[in-house]
């Protein structure tokens, strides 16, 4: 009777549990779950239930739930292979590298020709750093299967951490002859051309990728991207909004359009879209910079320094955001505090050129000569095509009439920018010299 009583509830856990797996062919994943725990509930014991359960909370990001779901499947059936597998797949997710190691190292001692976790535990050895040993799993995979498009794109991974790129586009191009409709092959191509500024290239990779699939929101960032950086504003534009309309709650992509407005002085609109992204994320720090940019070519000062509180607020090592503030000080003839901002970004990074160059506008401003010079110096060693740094020194010269080293400096700085020369024509601290003939000559009209 007994018996008869388990047939019968097993009978009825496994119609749940195929419902179940109806329900998630189909997409409707909160129909599914149910069924998985109506089937569990008649049945503790059903391994395949609690596996397919964890599935589910694995697809909605609940890597917790989904680990506890293995681990149950794994108490049922120690010998469970699958279960094992994705028990590593979770432990990884949740940063556990090392406990996921172990768990593909005791499926391949029972499977060592399993192509798929041979490639996850080269995604492990990649999070922990070990690139080598990552590689190695890999080579390993694709000697049990040369085609296999996962291995290919992990290994084009690796070679694009190691810098060789084009090893990397080999690769890629290995799986666009496999298949020309994996998606992650033609982005992947286009990052690593992108990188090499072959910005056409990876333009038509990416439009190849948005053909197959026009509803992915990081392809149309990255295609917008790369028309930013061929200086197609409109085209970037564009490419901002497709992927808004995709996802309109996304604040970096209202961040970038904000960015393409300000390159248009189009600072309304710009303001607008840093302040989309910071209603969707009120601690944005790059936001609220963005946004004291957008103030201080207004002219707002009170409410550029304003953002600029924000932003160091919310992160208090963007030395930007503490160069922006000191200019905003400098504006308002607040010397000294502009001093301290530029000192704090160089605390943060001794290597900013651009700030270097403001402490030395500044200590010029208060004539203290000799410290705006080192500042210029300091700037020009890191980035020796500073205009502002080169003009700045040219000013400083010519305050101490040292003719000769004011020609060189104004020079290398119209060499880097032209704007510089009728800069120099409306300076007052070049009236001395703009009759000179060595000027003249420098400027073109001898």
């Amino acid at each position: 009777m007994f018996e008869k009583e388990g047939t019968v509830k097993k009978e009825k856990a496994l119609k749940h549990y195929n419902k179940g797996l109806s329900f998630y062919e189909v997409g409707e994943f909160d129909k599914a779950l149910k069924e998985y725990i109506k089937a569990i509930q008649i049945n503790p014991n059903y391994a395949e239930a609690w596996f397919n359960k964890g599935i589910i909370f694995s697809d909605m990001g609940e890597f917790l739930e989904a680990l506890e779901c293995y681990e149950t499947a794994l108490e049922i059936n120690p010998n469970y292979t699958d279960a094992l597998v994705n028990r590593g797949f979770e432990l990884r997710r949740l940063g556990k590298c090392s406990e996921a190691l172990e768990c593909y190292e005791n499926v391949l001692e029972v499977k060592p020709d399993y192509v798929e976790v041979w490639i996850n535990k080269g995604v492990a050895l990649v999070d922990m750093g070990k690139l080598n040993e990552a590689l190695e799993c890999y080579e390993t995979a694709l000697k049990i299967k040369p085609n296999d498009s996962g291995a290919l794109l992990n290994k084009g991974f690796i070679f694009c951490k190691m810098g060789k790129l084009s090893d990397a586009l080999e690769l890629y191009d290995m799986v666009l002859k496999i298949n020309p409709d994996i998606i992650k092959a033609w982005v992947n191509k286009a990052m690593v051309l992108g990188s090499m500024s072959k910005f056409q290239e990876a333009l038509e990779c990416y439009d190849k990728a948005i053909e197959i699939n026009p509803y992915q929101v990081d392809i149309w960032f990255n295609k917008g991207t790369i028309l930013q950086n061929m200086g197609d504003l409109d085209g970037a534009l564009e490419s901002y909004e497709k992927a808004l309309e995709i996802n309109p709650d996304d604040a970096e992509l209202w961040l970038n359009k904000g960015m393409i407005f300000g390159r248009m002085i189009k600072l309304n609109e710009a303001l607008e879209c840093f302040e989309n992204a910071l209603n969707i994320k009120p601690n944005y720090a790059e936001a609220w910079y963005k946004k004291a940019c957008i103030y201080d070519m207004m002219g707002k000062f009170p409410e550029a320094l304003e953002c600029c509180d924000m932003t160091l607020g919310i992160n208090p090592n963007h030395a930007e955001a503490w160069v922006n503030r000191g200019m905003i000080f400098d504006m308002m003839d607040k010397h000294s505090e502009a001093l301290e901002c530029y000192e704090k970004a160089l605390e943060i990074n001794p290597k900013y050129a651009e700030a270097w160059a403001k402490k030395g506008e500044t200590l010029e401003d208060m004539d203290k000569l000799h410290e705006a010079l080192e500042c210029c110096k300091k700037a020009l060693d890191i980035n020796p095509h500073h205009a502002q740094a080169w003009y700045l020194e040219a000013l400083i010269y010519s305050k101490k009439n040292d003719k000769k080293n004011v020609l060189n400096c104004l020079s290398n700085a119209i060499e880097i920018d032209q704007s510089y020369i009728e800069k120099a024509k409306n300076d007052d601290d070049f009236k001395l010299l703009l009759e000179d003939v060595d000027f003249k000559y420098m400027e073109g009209e001898i």
